[in-house]
């Protein structure tokens, strides 16, 4: 999917070209399921860290998980550091939830379900 961001106020998006598309995808493999995110920037010096602060992803959710997953790794394309994330997952209805995984929509990253 696609999320487009501005700062929802100003023209700031057609006169300083101050915007972010986050592009979300999820590759399903047989030993993991990869969900990614790739941003673009319409301008370097817009959207703040004040922004990227305000635009935090509250929760993920994944539909037709057949098993409880062994791990979550969050890769941030910024960042040297791996982070495990923590779920929720319920059996009966194949749903994984993962809440508050501290990322921005703002930021490039790669989140890696390990079946």
């Amino acid at each position: 999917g696609t999320l487009y961001m501005d700062d929802e106020t100003t023209f700031d998006h057609e006169n300083r070209d101050d915007y972010g598309v986050a592009n979300f995808s999820a590759d399903w493999g047989d030993a993991s399921i990869a969900i990614q995110n790739s941003v673009i920037i319409g301008s370097s010096d817009g959207l703040t860290a004040k922004a990227r602060d305000a635009r935090m992803v509250e929760r993920i959710v994944v539909m037709g998980v057949p098993k409880k997953p062994h791990s979550i790794e969050l890769f941030v394309d910024d960042a040297s550091e791996v982070a495990a994330i923590e779920f929720q997952y319920d059996a009966s209805s194949e749903v994984l939830v993962i809440r508050k995984p501290e990322i921005s929509a703002l930021d490039s990253w790669t989140m890696m379900i390990s079946k």
